[in-house]
């Protein structure tokens, strides 16, 4: 694994300011914004394109936030990664404060599932909205502007000003059509000179054209909303058919036994992959059986083809969200 410098353009945080202002005028709610993230990811290039339209309380963990009861009253949105969306689903300290200030949540770094999605409104009942932010260090930061629809909550939006994308076929590297799902590749004012003296890297993520491969899988719609899947390197191959552990994790989340949940790739002499899923339970009546049946009547009719995956279940885990 190698050290990851970026060589950034000027134009980025100019770029940025375009991208929130865009954002501040379609958001009605323009009072104060509590940010929890770690000051090892983008996040703190947020408070520096955004602040002259907000307020922001930045906290690097929620135990800073929640120790004042008097603080979460003041707070109308949340800029979240979804291990702390989950956190607001499932854990019971939630009951102890008092949320209903918050009408609108941030989230990005990874998808967030419609059942995660759902189960979070349930517990908050006066928040409106959740959207999907999309972007990467690469491109400076944000490649996608995410919109208030209720009708598009797993989306992460639209292409942000100056941006363009294309969905291509991972193998090909032709463009796909709208709700085919391929590679994400985006073009722009910010995307990186390249990696500091990797020059193989480089055009190995960025072509002659300009544009970079973000290593993720998604698809548009016909109206032009992105939809991210999973990451490409951590699609699980079973039986030659490609599974986004993301929508499994997401689909467990929603079970009611579930506390929370990962999903990786085993290699396997007949299936080639096969999924396991690390499940902590909330009860000890929660079997594998269960999860499996679970599984197999989700939404998605190609979870019957994941029915071999198998399952770790667990009383308990530490995690550092």
């Amino acid at each position: 694994m190698w050290a990851k410098f970026v060589l950034q353009n000027i134009p980025k945080y100019s770029n940025l300011c375009i991208i929130f202002h865009r954002q501040l005028s379609l958001n009605p709610l323009t009072s104060k914004i509590l940010e929890v993230s770690s000051f090892k990811s983008d996040f703190p290039d947020v408070p520096v394109a955004d602040s002259p339209f907000h307020q922001k309380l930045l906290e690097t963990s929620w135990q800073n936030y929640l120790k004042d009861h008097t603080r979460p009253a003041f707070i109308r949105q949340l800029s979240l990664v979804p291990p702390m969306l989950v956190f607001l689903a499932k854990h019971p300290l939630i009951d102890k404060y008092d949320l209903s200030s918050v009408e609108i949540i941030i989230t990005g770094a990874a998808p967030a599932g419609l059942d995660l999605i759902e189960e979070v409104k349930r517990r908050l009942p006066n928040l409106k909205f959740i959207v999907q932010g999309y972007g990467m260090t690469e491109v400076g930061l944000a490649s996608h502007m995410p919109i208030l629809s209720k009708e598009h909550e797993a989306s992460v939006g639209k292409i942000a000003s100056n941006f363009e994308m294309k969905i291509v076929d991972v193998d090909t590297r032709k463009p796909l059509s709208p709700n085919q799902k391929g590679e994400i590749c985006v073009r722009g004012p910010t995307i990186m000179r390249g990696y500091l003296n990797q020059p193989e890297i480089t055009s190995d993520t960025i072509d002659s054209d300009g544009w970079l491969k973000t290593g993720d899988i998604g698809y548009m719609t016909d109206d032009g909303f992105l939809y991210v899947v999973d990451r490409l390197k951590e699609l699980i191959k079973v039986k030659g058919f490609q599974v986004p552990p993301a929508e499994l994790e997401d689909l467990l989340l929603s079970h009611p036994g579930v506390k929370d949940c990962a999903v990786i790739g085993l290699q396997d002499a007949k299936h080639g992959e096969v999924p396991k899923a690390f499940v902590v339970r909330k009860n000890m009546e929660l079997t594998e059986n269960e999860l499996i049946e679970f599984i197999k009547g989700g939404r998605n009719n190609d979870n019957q083809k994941v029915a071999i995956m198998r399952f770790l279940v667990l009383s308990s885990v530490e995690t550092p969200s």
